[in-house]
């Protein structure tokens, strides 16, 4: 490979706090920038979202 890292580099990956929960996680590296510390936490926002849009549309603040 023409491309080869120094072996001396060392990764330190900065802590993120989950936007769900707020606790503090290392993101994984590479993909897309990780929000969540875990995949129950992406559900439970994601479940969260769904049931807040819901309620939404039903007090007549959103129309589809």
């Amino acid at each position: 490979s023409i491309y080869q890292p120094a072996k001396s580099v060392r990764w330190f990956a900065m802590t993120r706090k989950c936007e769900w929960c707020q606790q503090e996680f290392q993101p994984r590296i590479g993909g897309r920038k990780q929000k969540f510390c875990s995949s129950e936490c992406r559900k439970s926002f994601e479940k969260n979202l769904r049931q807040w849009s819901l309620d939404q549309v039903v007090k007549g603040k959103v129309d589809f």
